[in-house]
């Protein structure tokens, strides 16, 4: 089996010399741009999920509130009549 240089194997490349070059500032300028707006998706569906569940909240409590105050009518009604 043949020796293989440092680039040879599809591996990252080290610091020193060869991280300085073109290609290889291109290339970690697009994958930084790819991270990044892969962190803004994900926010933004963090975001829309949470909005989702605020929402769902909400509705339980005001369900919740008609249920108690129609309990709290129930409980009262009985009382009037005496």
């Amino acid at each position: 089996m043949p020796m293989r240089a440092e680039g040879d194997t599809g591996a990252v490349r080290s610091g020193g010399i060869a991280a300085g070059d073109s290609f290889t500032r291109r290339e970690q300028s697009i994958e930084n741009v790819w991270f990044r707006q892969h962190e803004v998706d994900n926010i933004k569906k963090m975001r829309e999920r949470l909005m989702a569940q605020k929402k769902q909240l909400a509705d339980f409590e005001q369900h919740l509130d008609e249920m108690e105050e129609a309990a709290r009518r129930r409980q009262e009604a009985p009382n009037e009549g005496q």
